[in-house]
């Protein structure tokens, strides 16, 4: 895992076709990022929930949806991407059908551009407070 250590974005890839629930699967993900580096789950990130296509899907990511949007008010997402105004935090996808993927890839470009805008932020704002004495 020491690679995730340089990373900006957490994209968390859930299957819908795993026998364990897509809800789970997060959870563990994010136990297991913690266990690694306290604070890493705590990144900026986006849901994904791959194989929208096989049966049974459909009423699984209405389940993993109604959790995350559940859990996101509790405040235990706290870098956890705002959906554009109408969508949900968690985009569908069928990578083998190769839905929704470009929508993956314009979340991650907008995340990536306010993550990197904060950072620039907190930059200018630690360089500048350190030039000026009382």
């Amino acid at each position: 895992l020491s690679h995730i250590e340089r990373t900006s974005i957490l994209c968390y890839v859930l299957d819908l076709a795993a026998p364990q629930r897509p809800a789970a699967q997060l959870s563990s993900l994010r136990a297991e990022l913690e266990f690694y580096q306290p604070g890493l789950s705590r990144r900026a990130c986006i849901i994904i929930a791959n194989k929208a296509d096989v049966t049974g899907a459909a009423e699984r990511l209405r389940e993993l949806r109604a959790e995350v949007a559940l859990r996101a008010l509790r405040g235990e997402f706290p870098g956890l991407s705002e959906p554009a105004e109408g969508t949900s935090r968690v985009t569908a996808v069928s990578a083998l059908c190769r839905r929704n993927l470009e929508l993956v890839i314009t979340r991650l470009q907008r995340e990536l551009s306010r993550t990197k805008q904060a950072q620039l932020q907190l930059d200018t704002a630690g360089k500048c407070s350190s030039h000026f004495t009382k």
